[in-house]
């Protein structure tokens, strides 16, 4: 269990704003929402595919951030100059004090 204390890495929140240019295209901007504290432990994988799980995948990077629950929808973190991006929905846990969150570095698996 993720005690307060863990918390140490300073986050912002980022989430999806797609805007309509003059000439009808559209373009992507990621607004701040929020400043968080989160726990971030990168960890290293490898990713087995296949018919037979006989495919695997080269190691990636991966992070769990573990964060206090809330309500705000976001797709994306920024940590320090590193974005992260959600591989998953958030992990909530049941009494509704944590949640986890699967990411991996923007630009690694593709956006």
């Amino acid at each position: 269990m993720t005690r307060i204390q863990e918390l140490k890495d300073r986050i912002i929140l980022l989430r999806r704003h797609i805007v309509e240019e003059k000439d009808g295209s559209f373009k992507e901007n990621w607004q701040q929402i929020n400043y968080v504290w989160a726990k971030i432990v990168c960890f290293i994988g490898q990713e087995s595919y296949g018919e037979n799980w006989n495919n695997v995948a080269p190691p990636q990077t991966k992070y769990k951030v573990t964060m206090r629950y809330h309500r705000m929808k976001f797709a994306r973190i920024k940590w320090d100059e590193i974005i992260l991006a959600l591989l998953c929905p958030p992990l909530i846990d049941e009494t509704r004090q944590w949640m986890t969150c699967l990411m991996y570095k923007v630009g690694e698996e593709g956006e």
